[in-house]
Order: structure tokens, then C-alpha cells, then sequence
């Protein structure tokens, strides 16, 4: 069985969904009120480990936010 993580990130609320297949398991925000950028990134990285041990997953995809050469056009990219 394949179970994937799906993360939206951002260092202060980063969306995550658990899949089963096309069935959604789980979903929710982390929030983070961390004033320091490391605490940020570690608390998330904390909640990460979490919800890989408890929802058993196998794969995470995460996706990235890049900019094109044009002005003001950005994109999102997904990282498997």
C-alpha cells in the first residue's frame, strides 16, 4: 500500500494532507508562532516525523514555489 504525505510549505503555516491512493486519510495546517526561522523549520520538521510514524507513509510529495524569468509570474512545482 502506498500512502503519501502531501506538504504545502510555508515556515509559518504549512498544509499537509495524508492520501490513500485518491482517498484522503488526513488533513490539517501547522501553525507556527516561532519568532526565530530555525525554530520554525525544526518545529515543522518535528510535526513531519510525527505524521510519518503515525499515519505510516511511504512516500511524501512537497511542493515548491520557483519564479519564472518573467516578471511577477511564479509557479508551483511538485517534488516527489
Amino acid at each position: 500500500m502506498v500512502r503519501i504525505l502531501g506538504i504545502d510549505p510555508s515556515s509559518i503555516r504549512c498544509g499537509w494532507a495524508v492520501l490513500d491512493g485518491d482517498r484522503l486519510v488526513a488533513h490539517s495546517t501547522i501553525c507556527n508562532d516561532k519568532e526565530v526561522y530555525h525554530e520554525r523549520v525544526a518545529h515543522i520538521m518535528q510535526v513531519i516525523e510525527a505524521l510519518v510514524d503515525q499515519y505510516h507513509v511511504t512516500d511524501i510529495a512537497c511542493e515548491r514555489a520557483f519564479r519564472s524569468p518573467k516578471k511577477n509570474t511564479a509557479a508551483l512545482q511538485v517534488v516527489v
